[in-house]
């Protein structure tokens, strides 16, 4: 393991703590470009391959599962080796599984190719958020984490433009985009290598400046924090995943959108993710500068993306137009904006275990939210019989509630550390006073 560096960020420029920034965020959207390509796709692979509804939410169960095996697997993993090399390993990996959906010639293969495409995509939120742990100051950690999160509403933009693009050219190769998403990995690995130092992203000791204060903190107290995390990674992870994966069909079937009408709606839902992502970072260091607390600031973020999100409540009563296009861009600012709060919660938990965190709360979040995804198709071919295209409406409608019973648990119960092992850290010296 890496020795203790009391900050790495004070060896090096703010423009290339934020040029870090921006390979994360890189990273994300080749993540996410990866996984929707599928979603982009699914209406030409549910013809080929002959899939119902609960064939494809089983594939998407599959991806999920090894998503959860591979947070807790590399969590662990994270904290043990040098995030340098680690990182853009497991980048090169996720991209060799997703060009291998592009080779996959019947269900039994589409499930395997998107099993591993889950299981090496994982291990990116552990060396990510590691990183920014790392460094960025606790006040701009949000910030941060929304220029990290808002990758995956770029991808959402770019991929079905890049699926559009190739299909005009390519109407009849599904393939092909697997194939030029898988290897546009390389590129960031070589950005990557040649931007990180073997001194930079070491681990922080206990007494640097960005490290989560706990060392003095009741066991009681971070429990009840991690309980809270556990609600709020399930619930807001349920919204996202759900909507990503089943907006496709409630688009084209539910509401007779055209494939290429559903591409450019999804287009504006991504931009209006990434406007609410960068937003709740904006709005958190604003809040901050005015006196509130860091984690306060990140509550009353939080609470108000999860009020936005619950807009999908309106969309049984909206038919095609621009009224459901009004609603379902509040929610995308809403479902997008609770990630970056909700990460950097998870960055206080611990300084030398911040993989782990990740990693237990990844698994934690991918198993209820796989197991949802054959049980919403079932509904869906099941309803289909009686209400048609009309199925999708009620599990649509449900599926932005439940982040608001995370912001309820947030506003009552996420504290400040008490008062008195406060006090017992400041009295504690640190190393550097030691010597």
């Amino acid at each position: 393991m890496d020795s203790a560096s009391p900050s790495p960020s004070t060896t090096r420029s703010t423009t290339w703590t934020y040029w870090i920034c921006g390979l994360l965020f890189l990273a994300t959207t080749i993540n996410y470009m990866d996984r929707l390509a599928l979603n982009d796709l699914q209406s030409r692979l549910k013809s080929e391959f002959s899939l119902s509804e609960e064939q494809y939410g089983r594939v998407e169960k599959n991806f999920g599962i090894a998503f959860a095996v591979g947070s807790v697997t590399w969590g662990i993993v994270a904290d043990m080796v040098a995030v340098r090399w680690f990182y853009p390993l497991m980048l090169m990996l996720w991209s060799l599984a997703g060009c291998s959906t592009g080779f996959v010639r019947d269900y039994d293969e589409l499930l395997w190719s998107r099993t591993f495409l889950g299981f090496f995509e994982a291990a990116h939120w552990p060396c990510a958020l590691q990183t920014t742990q790392r460094i960025l100051a606790r006040e701009k950690r949000t910030w941060g984490n929304s220029l990290l999160q808002s990758g995956s509403s770029v991808g959402a933009i770019l991929t079905p433009l890049l699926v559009m693009s190739l299909l005009q050219f390519y109407p009849t190769n599904w393939r092909l985009p697997f194939f030029v998403i898988g290897l546009g990995g390389l590129g960031w690995v070589v950005l990557w290598l040649a931007s990180v130092r073997k001194t930079d992203l070491l681990p922080l000791a206990e007494n640097a400046p960005n490290a989560p204060q706990t060392a003095a903190a009741p066991w009681s107290w971070l429990l009840q924090r991690l309980a809270i995390l556990v609600v709020t990674v399930i619930t807001i992870n349920i919204t996202w995943h759900l909507l990503r994966v089943w907006q496709t069909p409630f688009l084209e079937t539910g509401r007779g959108y055209t494939e290429t009408e559903r591409r450019w709606f999804l287009v504006a839902f991504g931009i209006m993710n990434d406007i609410g992502c960068l937003a709740v970072g904006y709005f958190t260091v604003v809040l901050a500068r005015g006196g509130v607390s860091a984690n306060r600031a990140r509550v009353y973020g939080f609470s108000l993306c999860a009020l936005c999100t619950m807009f999908t409540l309106a969309t049984p009563w909206l038919g095609k137009g621009w009224m459901l296009q009004g609603v379902m861009m509040i929610v995308a600012a809403g479902a997008l904006g609770l990630f970056p709060c909700y990460y950097a919660f998870g960055q206080e938990i611990s300084a030398k275990a911040q993989g782990k965190v990740t990693g237990f709360l990844g698994t934690i979040a991918w198993v209820p939210v796989s197991l949802l995804h054959p049980v919403f198709g079932a509904y869906v071919d099941q309803r289909k019989l009686v209400e048609g295209p009309r199925a999708y409406d009620l599990p649509f409608a449900a599926t932005g509630c439940l982040p608001i019973l995370a912001a309820i648990l947030l506003i009552l119960g996420w504290r400040d550390m008490p008062r008195e092992a406060k006090s017992q850290l400041a009295d504690e010296p640190s190393p550097a006073r030691a010597a």
